[in-house]
């Protein structure tokens, strides 16, 4: 059994977006949730959904930030997929 990965965080106060990184046919792509913790009754975390207006404020930032990141890690990618090329290969591509 493979150990499940934990996602990058990008948060502001108790508002978050995590970013998962998934393994795909092509290669490693990523996905992100947002969510908002809350604590139960019982002292249980939970991932909550539900916003609050100045949650609403927060968002637009934090799907720049989490876009921005996810843009960052699809370009090392692709650099590194493109150092992995034979040489004749990316001599081709240049022409």
């Amino acid at each position: 059994m493979s150990e499940k990965k934990k996602p990058e965080v990008i948060s502001d106060g108790y508002l978050r977006i995590n970013i998962w990184t998934n393994e795909g046919k092509n290669g490693p792509y990523q996905k992100a949730t947002i969510s908002k913790p809350f604590k139960d009754d019982q002292g249980n975390f939970h991932d909550g959904k539900n916003l609050d207006q100045l949650d609403l404020l927060k968002l637009p930032e934090l799907a720049r930030r989490a876009y921005n990141r996810m843009n960052d890690v699809k370009r090392e990618n692709f650099r590194d997929k493109r150092l992995q090329e034979p040489k004749e290969h990316q001599n081709d591509k240049m022409r």
